[in-house]
């Protein structure tokens, strides 16, 4: 009897505590290394959710198309410092911002922040940065101007010191850029996270508007898909290593890109990673982002003339 009693005594016990959070289901091949406590959701249940097996044809023929342009600006010798302005001021100008209601003479609607910037590079003040930038010449008046009209996106002082520092710093710059564009990935890495405001994270960004796809872009909604976690969960894994541990975390989902091998072109396959990037971005948020502004200001801005009717990109005013 006195056993019985207690059988029931913790039977009811048991049904009365609280039951804990079910443990995630563990990667099917544990990590291995500087992030191996880091532990991300299992690849099958990832593909589960996304359900998609190509890149979608919006994404190949508009971007896609766009980054082999520029791939071969790049071997030709033709991406120079402007290119890099408006590659690191696109970049710099997405970073911890998000998408704001906008109505000017620039753009409206609900905006993404670096579809506004690339809007204002394609202005005539836009246009005045750029031609002095490359130059090596700090236009305040510009750079004002932006910051003025920045403001609903957060940070704008933040981006205006950006815009400073890429016009000190750039334009020297635009040989160790091609190099690097053509180099290895720690090549890359080197030249993109030596830049201001450019951390693991990002250097693929960065590396896709000037015609490199092979690193993807370790963004917010990548890290929650991948972690099943809060975006600022990840920084402690990161920043181990000074660094190293966010360019893991970068080749971590470079191999998880690689195995859903969604179906792409064959030429495009250079820039399979970032593709597939961009498709994961616009799966998650059910969207369709064709990048249709940033590829307008990263082909035209600034450009004109001659420069304009060889790149086939008629219609442009001279700068």
């Amino acid at each position: 009897m006195g056993i019985l009693s207690a059988v029931s005594r913790a039977a009811k016990a048991s049904k009365a505590a609280p039951k804990s959070a079910p443990k995630p289901a563990a990667e099917k091949v544990p990590p291995v290394g500087l992030l191996s406590d880091w532990q991300w959701r299992p690849e099958a249940e990832i593909a589960s959710q996304l359900s998609i097996s190509e890149v979608p044809r919006y994404i190949q023929d508009g971007y896609g198309r766009f980054m082999v342009d520029q791939a071969n600006r790049v071997k030709s010798g033709a991406m120079g410092p402007r290119d890099l302005a408006k590659a690191y001021g696109i970049t710099r100008s997405s970073v911890g911002r998000t998408s704001r209601e906008i109505n000017d003479d620039l753009a409206k609607g609900s905006v993404r922040p670096e579809g506004y910037m690339a809007e204002w590079l394609l202005s005539p003040t836009g246009k005045t940065y750029l031609n002095n930038a490359q130059k090596g010449i700090v236009n305040s008046d510009a750079i004002v101007e932006l910051e003025n009209r920045f403001g609903p996106f957060g940070m704008a002082n933040t981006l205006a010191q950006d815009l400073q520092y890429g016009a000190l710093a750039l334009p020297g710059r635009a040989g160790e850029m091609r190099n690097a564009l053509q180099g290895t990935k720690a090549d890359w890495r080197s030249f993109a996270q030596a830049l201001n405001g450019i951390g693991p994270a990002k250097s693929g960004f960065v590396a896709s508007a000037l015609g490199r796809g092979d690193i993807p872009t370790l963004d917010a909604r990548q890290l929650v898909l991948q972690t099943g976690q809060p975006a600022k969960k990840a920084s402690k894994y990161m920043r181990r290593g000074r660094g190293a541990g966010g360019d893991a975390a970068v080749d971590r989902l470079a191999e998880r890109q690689s195995n859903m091998n969604l179906r792409l072109d064959r030429d495009l396959e250079p820039h399979r990673q970032h593709l597939t990037h961009h498709t994961i971005w616009d799966r998650i948020g059910d969207e369709q982002t064709t990048h249709d502004d940033l590829v307008r200001a990263l082909r035209l801005a600034g450009m004109g003339g001659a420069v304009a009717v060889g790149a086939g990109l008629l219609g442009e005013e001279p700068d």
